[in-house]
């Protein structure tokens, strides 16, 4: 028996995206009165009215709106789940498109009752060229581990996304932890939720067929745009690395240092590949971010006991106060 499944899509200042994410969502093979779609808006005003009219309608698929105001992807993903009616959970983001039979080859994988959570394939395609400075590293999210079904072992993951869970186990597990809040990264997101369902016991599947493409624009990766995304991973590896090996404020303080002379290793080399001005240069620049943004991170975990315990956090379904993700 196939189980009604609440789809979440958080969303934040992306008009020109959400339109298509949520026509592929409503295109699925699934039954039409198995499902729902819940968008939740996670921009600073709500505007339902204006915003309902750029998305599309399907009859028989109800299409939810849900505003969360305060600021962070983990807490829109966690509106959803609090208005959703599923027993199991299917979420995506506002900037991709799902495959038809997207949502039928994930249902499939909770027939097992030990599967705590699923997803599929992320590939990035690009709506328009991106530019050839672009280097070849995966910062849009791709996740590919091959093109059979497979229960996951630890340390892999799965993308946010394409991820779907059953309710009972996100709320055992305290749901997502804090990923991205505007523009930065925060903590580790639906890595550390992963890593939470392996310690609860669940098993954790991949299905190649419920591939998802995240569509990006070329003419938006700009230099200043991708070293951010460096500087999120940055921050999200500082998080993952402090919890995988805890340690004192000593510890952290030598991780700071190595990250800074990883920064000037990156920076001197940049240096020497600026007259060719090409990938290398550019990816030297972006290790720089990276490895300051570490670096900057690991000192806030030593010195700031609210920020650290931000990020040791496990149970982030509960209401957050906005201090502690600023």
């Amino acid at each position: 028996m196939q189980p009604f499944v609440s789809i979440v899509i958080p969303t934040f200042n992306a008009p020109d995206h959400i339109g298509a994410c949520v026509d592929a969502v409503l295109q699925q093979d699934y039954p039409k009165d198995l499902y729902e779609v819940i968008v939740v808006d996670n921009g600073p005003v709500e505007g339902a009215e204006k915003f309902l009219a750029r998305i599309g309608t399907d009859e028989g698929v109800s299409v939810r709106y849900v505003w969360e105001p305060q600021p962070g992807s983990h807490l829109a993903r966690h509106a959803g789940v609090r208005a959703s009616t599923g027993d199991i959970l299917a979420f995506t983001d506002d900037d991709t498109e799902v495959s038809p039979g997207w949502l039928t080859a994930l249902a499939a994988c909770f027939q097992d009752p030990e599967v705590g959570a699923a997803g599929g394939p992320v590939a990035t395609r690009w709506s328009s060229p991106a530019p050839d400075w672009v280097p070849p590293l995966n910062m849009y999210g791709d996740l590919d581990y091959g093109s059979v079904f497979k229960l996951l072992e630890s340390p892999r993951t799965l993308a946010g996304a394409n991820f779907s869970a059953r309710k009972s186990a996100l709320f055992e597990t305290g749901g997502f932890n804090a990923d991205m809040v505007g523009p930065n990264m925060v903590c580790d997101g639906e890595t550390g939720l992963c890593h939470k369902l392996y310690r609860a016991g669940w098993n954790l599947a991949y299905t190649p067929d419920a591939p998802v493409d995240h569509v990006q624009d070329g003419s938006r990766a700009t230099f200043a745009s991708m070293k951010g995304r460096f500087r999120n991973f940055g921050r999200f590896r500082a998080c993952h690395d402090y919890k995988a090996h805890p340690t004192g404020r000593v510890g952290l303080m030598a991780r700071a240092a190595r990250a800074c002379a990883r920064a000037v290793l990156s920076k001197s080399r940049a240096l020497l590949l600026r007259p060719a001005q090409g990938q290398g240069y550019y990816a030297q620049e972006m290790l720089v971010s990276q490895n300051l943004a570490m670096a900057w991170y690991v000192l806030r975990l030593a010195w700031d006991d609210d920020f650290r315990c931000m990020a040791t956090r496990e149970d982030w379904l509960q209401a957050v106060p906005e201090a502690e993700v600023d």
